[in-house]
């Protein structure tokens, strides 16, 4: 009898493991609630790794993306319990229409030169490439008209730092905005609020 008994056990045993049972910090759980905690824990801290138990705060960020001299790549700063995205764009005379951006508040775009060519970074007002319309700056060189060109290992990179929420256009203005209508260097930054 006995046996037996211990027979039942282990094959009770096999069959919450199998199921994924466990206890995590006191409170059993099957595989699929961690799952979910997990997916809870992302959905409301975008770019977390790990958040405290109570969903309050994030206390790691995922790792950084691979770098890449064509595509965006995202890196990851914890910051007051939320991970801060720079989105980083590689700024080059582009073959396509580079894709829309999509940050929430305090998230940052740092542009990198990836190509040999001169360039700057202009805020426009909007998707078009018309420099001297109202609300046109030139950012980056500072100096209106002027550009940065990589050489060797001295790569120009522009940050926006912190933006708030609302829609945004950056172009490159060189050649009268050439670079822009025909190298396709324009990209349109969408910054939601942060969820409550």
């Amino acid at each position: 009898m006995l046996v037996g008994g211990m027979k039942r056990i282990a094959v009770l045993l096999m069959f919450f493991a199998a199921c994924g049972y466990a206890e995590v910090s006191g409170t059993s759980l099957l595989r699929s609630d961690r799952a979910l905690a997990l997916s809870a824990c992302e959905q409301k801290f975008r770019g977390c790794k790990t958040c405290k138990t109570d969903l309050s705060a994030c206390t790691q960020c995922k790792p950084n993306q691979a770098t890449s001299a064509t595509a965006a790549y995202k890196s990851y700063a914890l910051k007051d319990g939320r991970c801060v995205m720079t989105v980083n764009r590689p700024w080059y005379f582009a073959p396509a229409a580079m894709p829309v951006i999509n940050l929430l508040a305090g998230d940052k775009v740092k542009f990198i030169w990836a190509d040999s060519n001169p360039h700057n970074v202009w805020k426009v007002p909007s998707a078009t490439c018309d420099l001297s319309a109202t609300g046109a700056k030139q950012l980056y060189p500072s100096a209106a008209g002027t550009t940065a060109t990589a050489s060797g290992t001295t790569v120009p990179k522009f940050n926006t730092g912190p933006l708030a929420a609302g829609t945004y256009y950056y172009a490159c203005g060189v050649g009268s905005g050439y670079h822009c209508s025909s190298g396709f260097m324009k990209v349109k930054v969408v910054v939601a609020a942060l969820p409550a």
